[in-house]
C-alpha cells in the first residue's frame, strides 16, 4: 500500500481510498469530505484524532463519575439563564461577575465580539481563523512576523503605529504555531495600546498548557481594571478537555462590551451539562493543574521524538499541539494523510492557512504519551 518510488513513497490512492472509506466513513461520505469534517469523530471508535485539540489528562475519572450520577436530571431539566452562568464563570476564574460572560464555546463569543466592529484590525497570521472569518476582509491588516513565527512587543507596536490599527488580535499561544509571547511583552503592548486607545483582543485558550516558567493569565481583576481596552477570550472546551460541552468565556473590565456580547447571546446558550461543569470545577483545580503540567512534559518528549525524524522541521510549542514543516520537495500530503487514516490516525494539514507562504505544514495534537508514540512510529515509516 505504501511503496518506494524513486526518492519518495507513493500510495495506491484508489486502494487506500477504498480502505479508508470502508473502515471509517459512512457510505455517503467520501474521503475528501472526511478530511474536511468539523468534529463528530466520536462516531469512529478506533480513530486517534491528532487534528482536534484535546486535554487527554482531564477531566479525571471522579469528575466523569459525578457527571454520570447526575446525567438524568441534567438531561431532563432546563439550564439556568445567562446571569447564573456568568456568576458560575466569575467564581471559576475569580473575577467580578460584571467582567465576564459565557458562550456556547469561545467561537460564539468571538463571532459576536468581532462582528460588532469594522475597525482596522491587526491579526498575526497564521492564526485561529475564526477571528478573521468573523469580520469584513477589508478590515483585516495582516502582521508580518519572523520566519520561525515568533514576534515581540516592539514588532507589534511598530506594526500598529505604521498601520493605524484600531484593534489588535493576539493569540497566546498562537494557533497553529504554538508560539507564546511572554507576560512582560504583552504588558508592554497593553501599556502602549491603553495610551493610544487601541482595543486588544487576547485569546489565551491554550496558555494553561505552557510550561510553568511561561504560563500566565490576564484574567485578573487588577489587570482588567487597569486595561479597560483589554478583552480576554478563553476556551474552556479546549483547555479543560470538554469540547462536547461547548464552553468559553470572554472577560473585560469594559463592562459595556461585556453587556453587548452577553445581550447578543440567547438566554439558554449554555446547556445543563456545561452549567454543571462550572458548578463543580472548583473541586478539581489541583487535578487540572496536574493535567496541564503532564501535557507540558509529554509535549517536550513528543517534540524531541519528532526532531529525530529526517524531513520534519519542528517548531517549539507552548500549547497542546506542535507545528511541523515538511522539508521534502516531492512530498504528497494527501497520500500521507490517506495512509495515516488507514492506520486510524488523523492529522491536520495547515498548508492552506493564511500566513504559510511556502511549503507543507502539519499540526499534531499532543495526546497521551502512548498514543503519541503510535503516530511517531508511523511517521518514521513514512519518512524512513
Amino acid at each position: 500500500m505504501f511503496v518506494k518510488s524513486g526518492s519518495w513513497y507513493e500510495i495506491d490512492d484508489a486502494n487506500d481510498l477504498h480502505i479508508a472509506e470502508s473502515m471509517f466513513a459512512p457510505d455517503d461520505i467520501k474521503l475528501d469530505s472526511y478530511f474536511k469534517r468539523f468534529g463528530g469523530y466520536w462516531r469512529f471508535d478506533n480513530l486517534l484524532d491528532f487534528c482536534y485539540l484535546v486535554n487527554p489528562y482531564f477531566p479525571p475519572q471522579k469528575m466523569n463519575d459525578e457527571f454520570k450520577s447526575s446525567f438524568e436530571k441534567l438531561l431532563i431539566n432546563y439550564p439556568s439563564g445567562m446571569n447564573v452562568n456568568r456568576s458560575l464563570a466569575a467564581t471559576m476564574f475569580n473575577v467580578k461577575q460584571e467582567y465576564i460572560t459565557v458562550g456556547n464555546g469561545a467561537a460564539e463569543l468571538i463571532r459576536q465580539l468581532m462582528s460588532n466592529y469594522n475597525e482596522k484590525t491587526g491579526i498575526i497570521f497564521p492564526s485561529f481563523e475564526e477571528y478573521a472569518n468573523s469580520i469584513q476582509k477589508e478590515s483585516i491588516i495582516p502582521m508580518k512576523i519572523n520566519d520561525d513565527f515568533s514576534y515581540n512587543a516592539d514588532m507589534i507596536i511598530s506594526f500598529m503605529m505604521s498601520n493605524s490599527i484600531e484593534r489588535m488580535v493576539i493569540i497566546a499561544p498562537d494557533n497553529p504555531s504554538g508560539y507564546l509571547i511572554s507576560y512582560d511583552e504583552i504588558i508592554k503592548v497593553l501599556d502602549y495600546t491603553l495610551k493610544h486607545n487601541i482595543l486588544v483582543i487576547f485569546d489565551e485558550s491554550f496558555i494553561d498548557f505552557a510550561d510553568n516558567t511561561h504560563r500566565y493569565t490576564l484574567i485578573n481583576n487588577n489587570i482588567l481594571e487597569k486595561y479597560k481596552n483589554l478583552i480576554v477570550v478563553k476556551s474552556i472546551s479546549k483547555s479543560y478537555g470538554v469540547p462536547g460541552l461547548r464552553l468559553g468565556v470572554m472577560v473585560s473590565g469594559n463592562t459595556e462590551i461585556v453587556k453587548a456580547v452577553s445581550s447578543a447571546c440567547s438566554i439558554w446558550n449554555i446547556n445543563s451539562f456545561g452549567e454543571f461543569f462550572m458548578q463543580i470545577i472548583g473541586k478539581y483545580r489541583k487535578d487540572y493543574k496536574k493535567a496541564c503540567d503532564k501535557i507540558a512534559a509529554v509535549r517536550e518528549k513528543m517534540q524531541e521524538s519528532l526532531k529525530t525524524i529526517n524531513g520534519i522541521k519542528v517548531y517549539l510549542s507552548q500549547a497542546n499541539y506542535i507545528l511541523c514543516k515538511i522539508e521534502k520537495s516531492d512530498f504528497n500530503i494527501h497520500s500521507v494523510m490517506t495512509y495515516l487514516l488507514s492506520k486510524n490516525l488523523l492529522i491536520k494539514d495547515c498548508s492552506s492557512k493564511k500566513g504559510f507562504n511556502d511549503g507543507i505544514y502539519i499540526r499534531l495534537v499532543v495526546r497521551a504519551e502512548e498514543e503519541n508514540n503510535i503516530l511517531i512510529n508511523e511517521l518514521k515509516t513514512v519518512f524512513m
